[in-house]
């Protein structure tokens, strides 16, 4: 594929086709990547300069590429700390969403989704999908590297000396603007017309972890509301296994393996049946920016059940699955 000149980046086709293409090889072997998307005693992926923690898709793709470490560098980076790659070892691509105002500079068009014209005439901004290169400090070697390692040899684990589902109720019940939760019955849904989850009760679960990887899946589903991020996907009602139902399942599921991993507890409920694996790998192969849109949607989910603020990533995401629709 074409290679481009800005900042190493790939062209858009590359951004959402790599990225689907090695999801959908996992699910077509059964495979459900996002179930536990990192080890919950060294955290989530996170950039070795600044610290900040990756997100939505980069999760995943970082957490598939079979690393104990959390820490990832750009190769730039890896030169700033007087390091280097390994020789034979391999780039890991992750995503980055822009919004960039054009004015006269140029930027080649298959970085760009186009949105089109504002109502007053005026340009309104493009959502840029760039793919950057980065590699694991184990991929790496050098003094500056040693020293990296040694300052990181030891990390507490997220949920040392704590209870992982006291951690959980911690999750639930601090969820702001939380829809009504009542248990009973043998069914887990979430009713969006009386913003209510129905939810078996928890000594029906095969343990204490299922109860609340379903909990999450369907309080993910909640912040669909209205009220709350008025999620196109979940207000829409569509019909069941339509393109719409299935991005809202994926937001669903994802968003609960984020929290579960958030909270140090393994997710044992993916349904990991044929025909709900079909449903999805029909959906990514027909659009190959339903993966990464998906994953953003799913990050916000789990962001606003956590009471985080969402970023602007994630609505760049967003714009552009509108844009596409």
């Amino acid at each position: 594929m074409k290679q481009s000149s800005r900042n190493g980046c790939k062209d858009r086709v590359t951004v959402y086709e790599r990225v689907t293409e090695r999801i959908t090889e996992l699910l077509k072997q059964g495979v459900v990547p996002w179930q536990r998307p990192w080890d919950a005693h060294v955290g989530p992926p996170r950039n070795g300069v600044s610290g900040r923690h990756y997100r939505g898709l980069n999760i995943v793709l970082l957490s598939l590429a079979g690393f104990d470490s959390p820490w990832w560098l750009t190769p730039k980076q890896v030169n700033g700390l007087d390091g280097h790659i390994r020789k034979g070892e391999r780039v890991t691509w992750i995503c980055f969403w822009k919004r960039w105002l054009p004015k006269d500079q140029r930027i080649e068009a298959s970085e760009v989704e186009d949105l089109g014209d504002s109502a007053n005439g005026k340009r309104r901004p493009v959502v840029i999908a760039r793919a950057y290169r980065v590699v694991n400090v184990e991929q790496c070697q050098g003094p500056g590297i040693d020293s990296f390692r040694e300052r990181h040899a030891v990390e507490r684990p997220l949920q040392k000396d704590n209870d992982p589902i006291a951690g959980c109720e911690q999750i639930v019940a601090g969820m702001p603007n939380p829809p009504a939760i009542r248990h009973g019955g043998n069914r887990a849904c979430y009713w969006p017309g009386i913003d209510q989850i129905s939810m078996p009760k928890r000594e029906t679960f095969v343990s204490s972890e299922a109860y609340y990887s379903t909990l999450w899946h369907e309080l993910c589903h909640s912040t669909g509301h209205p009220d709350r991020l008025n999620r196109k996907t979940l207000v829409a009602g569509a019909p069941f296994r339509s393109p719409t139902y299935t991005r809202e399942e994926l937001t669903a599921e994802m968003g609960a393996a984020f929290l579960c991993a958030q909270a140090g507890i393994s997710d044992p409920t993916i349904e990991n049946s044929a025909a709900y694996l079909d449903g999805w790998l029909k959906y990514l192969t027909s659009d190959p920016k339903a993966l990464l849109v998906a994953g953003a949607q799913a990050q916000k989910a789990a962001d606003y059940v956590q009471g985080w603020a969402g970023v602007e990533e994630v609505e760049a995401a967003e714009e552009l699955a509108e844009a596409s629709a």
